[in-house]
């Protein structure tokens, strides 16, 4: 999350952007709770953030000092990230445009020879999530997630499921794909989506949103700043398309790389603000007041809850058989990996995160093992199921 925000600073710096502008809008990026909390519980939608702000270092810099390497760097980058999550796909045409615009002023840089370079350098980044999943047990259902419709290809066929992540299968039961498009329910699926995002962070969508429109109305000069609002308007528009075809599961920090393009637009309009000299202390005082506040909420809920579930989760590692199956949700199963691979507590139990729907028959695969459930809903009766560490064990005569 810091190697995040680091990146996302030089990039405003390179968009000749003042300090105080660019610490406010990282702050208040910084104390997003969707981005805050899942840097500590979900690394992968912190890490697509990174990336991003990493394509966008690159794109920036190139404009600052063209080399065709950079070009390169961004292909491997964009092949990276898709790897790591596959809403990449949301940022490509973005840069395609830019792309074709970095073309159209240098030529010399974008020639077939390096088009070829950059092909290769997307694909080896591409290429690593195949390792990934080359390496990993071909027992293991942790990629049956609760967004997945029906079981995704083995792990031990790498290239089924390397087809199987970047064509977005995975995603196809959220989503109501293009018909949710042209469904009459799509305008509130927009507003429900833009509330959502409101709920997690109201301030930096507002000033995102405005300093959005301020660059929109700003009258071409050459600028860099300018030369990426193509970029920032492609993205931010398929960003908000996708997400409002979600029919369910959708999370602020889905949005990740709309919430980094918003805190530069975030600081575009409190350049403006300084710049023009006008009242711009009750907005400094604001802001101030707003991040205290998300400040307070995230300690309260890190105090308040995290401790117990951590409590909860180490309990019931030391407690159960190292043969053991727990089948959990999100939540619950990234702190009993952390506590299997960071603290080495009990690793040999297989954690399986899946949709609470997916447990029962998940729990057929291993007749002759324990099964813990992290609740028992109500496709499960509670006869038969025993409590241990607030989760339930079935038990071995059923």
């Amino acid at each position: 999350c810091l190697a995040m925000l680091a990146v996302l600073i030089r990039c405003m710096q390179l968009l000749a952007l003042p300090p105080g502008p660019i610490s406010l809008a990282v702050l208040m990026l910084a104390l997003t709770p969707c981005v805050w909390e899942n840097a500590c519980q979900a690394e992968v939608y912190t890490l697509h953030g990174l990336l991003f702000s990493g394509m966008l270092w690159l794109m920036i810099s190139f404009d600052h000092a063209p080399s065709a390497r950079k070009l390169t760097a961004l292909a491997l980058v964009a092949g990276l990230s898709i790897g790591n999550h596959v809403t990449t796909v949301l940022v490509y045409p973005g840069i395609a445009l830019w792309l074709l615009s970095t073309w159209r002023r240098r030529s010399d840089l974008v020639t077939i020879r390096r088009v070829f370079a950059m092909a290769s350098a997307f694909v080896a980044g591409g290429a690593v999530v195949l390792l990934v999943f080359a390496l990993d047990r071909a027992d293991a259902y942790n990629y049956l997630t609760e967004v997945s419709i029906g079981q995704a290809p083995p792990l031990s066929d790498a290239w089924d499921r390397f087809i199987w992540t970047v064509t977005a299968v995975q995603f196809r039961g959220s989503s109501g794909g293009l018909g949710a498009l042209f469904s009459v329910a799509f305008p509130t699926n927009v507003s429900r989506e833009l509330a959502e995002l409101a709920s997690n962070n109201a301030l930096l969508l507002l000033f995102g949103s405005a300093g959005f429109m301020l660059l929109v109305l700003r009258s071409p000069d050459g600028s860099v700043l300018l030369r990426m609002r193509g970029f920032f308007a492609v993205t931010l528009g398929l960003l908000v398309l996708y997400f409002s075809t979600y029919l369910r599961f959708f999370q602020p920090v889905f949005f990740i790389c709309g919430w980094v393009i918003l805190a530069i637009t975030s600081a575009v309009l409190l350049t403006e603000v300084l710049q023009r000299r006008l009242a711009w202390w009750p907005w400094t005082l604001t802001v101030l007041l707003y991040m205290l506040l998300i400040a307070g909420q995230i300690n309260g809920l890190r105090r308040s809850r995290t401790p117990e579930r951590e409590q909860r989760a180490a309990m019931l590692l030391a407690s159960i058989e190292s043969n053991a199956v727990v089948l959990s949700t999100w939540n619950d199963s990234t702190l009993l990996w952390f506590h299997q691979y960071v603290r080495g507590t009990n690793p040999a139990v297989d954690v399986i995160n899946a949709d609470v729907k997916q447990w029962e028959a998940l729990a057929g695969k291993f007749p002759n093992r324990p099964i813990y459930l992290e609740r028992v809903t109500e496709d499960f009766d509670k006869i038969g199921w025993v409590p241990v560490a607030g989760f339930y064990k079935l038990r071995p005569s059923r």
